[in-house]
C-alpha cells in the first residue's frame, strides 16, 4: 500500500508517490513534516530521516485552536502549502477524482478555510463557499455550502470534527440545516445524523 507518514510514522493517507531509497530501490510511500506539512518522496535519501531532521529545526507554527484562512492568506507560501495538503489528504480520504481544497480555488472561489491546529500541528480543516444556487422550483438564493470537510486519520475519533465544526456554525451564526452540503462523504453524513440528528440534509 502507497502511504503518506509524518515524522512520527502516523499514517495520514493513502497516496500515489514513487522514489528511490537510501539504498537506490524503488519505494512508493512518503513522509511530511506534521508542521509545515512540507513532504519528501522524490529524493535518494532516507526520507524518514530527512522528515526527522527538518521536523527537529522546523520553526513554522500555527496558533493552536481553529485557524481561519481566506483568500489574502494564500499570499502567504506555507499556507498555501498547509492548505493544498489537507486538500490532498481529503480528496484521498474521501476516494474522489477532484481536489476540492486548493489554494487557486479559495482565491477564485472565495472559499473560507478553518484548519484545526493541535500542538501546531495542523489536524483537520473544514471549507466554505457562498454561492446562488438554483432549487428544482426554480427558486435562486445564495447560500452558504459546506465544501469540504478532513480530520486527519490518526486524530480521528478525538472529538476534532466537531470543533470544527461548531467554530464553523458560530463564525456564520448558522444552524446545521441551514446550510447546503456539496457531495458529503458517508462519513460525513454520519456525524452529521449522530451529532445533529440531520438525515434530510440539502445536497448540492
Amino acid at each position: 500500500m502507497k502511504l503518506l507518514y509524518d515524522e512520527e510514522l502516523n499514517i495520514l493517507c493513502e497516496a500515489d508517490y514513487l522514489s528511490v531509497d537510501k539504498h537506490g530501490q524503488i519505494r512508493h510511500d512518503a513522509f511530511c513534516c506534521s508542521k509545515c506539512l512540507k513532504r519528501f518522496f522524490d529524493d535518494d535519501k532516507d526520507l524518514h530521516r530527512s522528515v526527522k531532521n527538518h521536523y527537529s529545526k522546523c520553526n513554522f507554527k500555527l496558533q493552536d485552536g481553529v485557524n481561519v484562512f481566506m483568500k489574502e492568506h494564500m499570499l502567504d507560501e506555507k499556507i498555501r502549502l498547509i492548505i493544498d495538503l489537507l486538500g490532498f489528504v481529503s480528496k484521498k480520504e474521501q476516494k474522489i477524482d477532484f481536489q476540492v481544497t486548493y489554494h487557486k480555488y479559495i482565491k477564485e472561489n472565495n472559499m473560507t478555510v478553518f484548519v484545526y491546529v493541535s500542538d501546531g500541528k495542523p489536524l483537520g480543516l473544514l471549507t466554505t463557499e457562498v454561492k446562488m444556487l438554483t432549487f428544482p422550483n426554480g427558486d435562486k438564493k445564495e447560500c452558504l455550502i459546506i465544501s469540504d470537510f478532513v480530520v486527519l486519520r490518526y486524530a480521528q475519533r478525538h472529538g476534532l470534527g466537531k470543533i470544527l465544526f461548531e467554530y464553523m456554525l458560530m463564525y456564520y451564526n448558522k444552524k446545521p440545516d441551514e446550510l447546503v452540503y456539496n457531495k458529503p462523504s458517508h462519513k460525513s453524513q454520519q456525524f452529521l445524523k449522530k451529532l445533529y440528528g440531520l438525515e434530510n440534509m440539502l445536497v448540492w
